[in-house]
């Protein structure tokens, strides 16, 4: 559905989807117009709820829209991601299990405590897996959206000369 009304979409998580709202980068109220209305579509032809998270990058998105309720739009403004994310649980981090428990033993247990920690002191002691979790925290994620393939199809078609009737 909303892959024949937006130039990239990239499925997430069962459910979930990165629309590409390049473009719309300090222009809020167009941002949420084109995500209520794409909330309204879905809501009227699939009969599902959606929410839609608008945020500079695809963690934080998800985060806004996993905050509040259905049928909603949260739009974080650019450069609020950081700020936003500080209440959140390590829990919301898309990390191994081993990791969370780690997070957990070292007493860390909000983003924006684990934010907070020196980059250095975070590479050290959690390795690459804990620095790019800590990206994250930071409300830095550099991942690009990677569009879904759609179907494609093509055609060919050759004409001939019509047969001759004998040799002469």
């Amino acid at each position: 559905l909303l892959s024949s009304q937006l130039p990239a979409v990239e499925q997430a998580q069962p459910g979930g989807l990165y629309l590409d709202l390049r473009g719309l980068e300090g222009k809020d109220a167009e941002a949420l117009a084109i995500c209520h209305g794409q909330c309204e579509a879905i809501q009227r032809q699939l009969r599902l709820d959606a929410t839609a998270g608008v945020a500079g990058n695809k963690f934080s998105a998800e985060a806004a829209s996993l905050s509040i309720g259905p049928s909603r739009v949260l739009v974080l403004a650019a450069g609020t991601e950081r700020a936003f994310l500080d209440g959140f649980p390590v829990s919301v981090l898309p990390v191994s299990q081993d990791m969370q428990r780690r997070l957990q033993l070292f007493g860390l247990h909000g983003l924006g405590q684990f934010a907070r920690l020196p980059p250095a002191a975070v590479l050290a002691q959690f390795g690459w897996e804990g620095q790019q979790a800590h990206l994250l925290a930071r409300g830095e994620d550099n991942r690009p959206l990677v569009p879904g393939h759609r179907e494609r199809s093509e055609q060919a078609s050759q004409q001939f000369d019509p047969p001759l009737d004998n040799l002469e």
